[in-house]
């Protein structure tokens, strides 16, 4: 029994080495099971290297965790994972990421739930790390999957691997990186410009602020929630753009054309007519292209893949955080009237670990909200590159127009 222990951590290790793991690496064994693959692979990356062992099956992690300790790997940290492909590690954390044999439609039933999988992979992936795929039971479309969520492949290894009850049998695994982004170091500054924003939006705009991107000299934020009162809406935005003409020539208002602003007792007057009417010389102002914050952090398209055409709910951090002003005038009786015909619950778009953070430090905050909106509230994972390319999109169609002579911030704008 020893010897065959042996053999199959010999011929696991084997099969790590091939596909790229180095000592001092920092792995992710993603439904690892009993360990089959976490303890060879802990051996070697080495002390200064480090193993998560992540895995639904609470039993399978003891066993694990009690092999480390007997065997004296102190590398190994343990994941106790849900049924949701959630990953609880920081963005860009890991230098390996193993699927093995868990990348097909028994554990992730649908097209969907595999994306979504690759999204949380791709998040906590550095940006050169080795994406190990053992795609067991659906070889022929793993590959296109995969390569459609952003990540090419690199490297095919074809030999003996390994199932979690010892069973030895030829398979391949395919070595995938994700694809680089675009370079942003000749990108247009947005030191000439003023941001004027929704409330609900500041923890996402402030967090590109704060990575660099954003570098508008001010950004002015009116009160959350205010599509509810649209009389009050008009009068912040008109306040803050008026403030913003003082900081600087050019201003970007993030307000969805849409539905952030429906005035019931005029519907010709739209966000984009207040922002033509705050125009004057030498002052330009444009609104993202967007229909909503939501749309703002997820397109259209993507909503629908993620939902998988359920009727979900959308929400997004502030409009938890802010709820009391956005669902101002809101009683139990109203939430029951609206949230409940939403038979695929809500979903939250966190591109920032909000909800993560709440679940860990204050998780009644979400399960008093999800029991008073009456449906179950989930988070899904984006990135924040949606809302920076809209904003990007605004200095670019600005430079063209002025380079063909004319422009009018509020001519050139969409309805969305």
């Amino acid at each position: 029994m020893v010897v065959r222990k042996m053999k199959l951590e010999s011929q696991a290790a084997e099969v790590l080495k091939a596909v790229g793991i180095n000592k001092g690496h920092i792995a992710l064994d993603f439904g690892c099971g009993s360990g089959t693959y976490a303890i060879p692979a802990a051996r070697l990356v080495g002390e200064e290297g480090k193993v998560y062992a992540l895995d639904k099956d609470k039993k399978a992690l003891d066993k694990l965790m009690q092999k480390a300790k007997s065997e004296g790997l102190r590398n190994i940290e343990r994941i106790d994972a849900s049924a949701e492909p959630r990953i609880k590690l920081a963005d860009e954390s890991v230098d390996v990421v193993l699927l093995f044999d868990v990348f097909h439609s028994y554990y992730f039933t649908g097209v969907g739930d595999r994306r979504r999988l690759l999204d949380e992979v791709a998040r906590v992936a550095k940006p050169n790390a080795l994406i190990s795929v053992w795609p067991k039971h659906m070889e022929s479309d793993a590959r296109d999957e995969i390569e459609n969520a952003n990540f090419y492949l690199e490297s095919e290894y074809s030999g003996t691997l390994i199932h979690e009850n010892g069973y030895l049998e030829k398979g391949q695994v395919l070595g995938f990186r994700k694809k680089p982004r675009a370079k942003v170091e000749n990108r247009a500054s947005f030191q000439d410009y003023a941001i004027v924003a929704c409330g609900t939006l500041n923890m996402e705009l402030n967090y590109l602020k704060g990575s660099g991107f954003l570098d508008a000299r001010k950004i002015f934020y009116t009160k959350p929630g205010r599509h509810e009162v649209p009389r009050e809406l008009e009068s912040q935005l008109i306040k803050q753009i008026g403030t913003a003409k003082k900081y600087a020539p050019n201003i970007i208002v993030v307000y969805g054309g849409k539905f952030c602003y429906v005035n019931t007792d005029n519907l010709y007057r739209k966000i984009d007519t207040i922002i033509q009417e705050q125009e004057e010389e030498g002052i330009k102002i444009s609104r993202i292209k967007a229909s909503h914050c939501v749309d703002m952090l997820a397109s259209e398209e993507e909503r629908e893949r993620i939902s998988q055409g359920k009727d979900v709910y959308w929400l997004t951090p502030g409009w938890m955080k802010y709820r009391h002003y956005v669902y101002q005038g809101w009683d139990k009786g109203l939430a029951n009237e609206n949230f409940p015909k939403h038979t695929g619950g809500a979903i939250m778009l966190d591109a920032i670990g909000f909800y993560d953070e709440v679940m860990e430090n204050k998780p009644e905050e979400i399960l008093e909200f999800s029991d008073w909106m009456g449906i179950p509230i989930e988070a899904y994972r984006v990135t924040l590159d949606r809302l920076a390319s809209l904003l990007l999109d605004e200095i670019s169609l600005r430079n063209n127009n002025a380079k063909g002579g004319e422009f009018s911030g509020s001519k050139g704008l969409r309805s969305n």
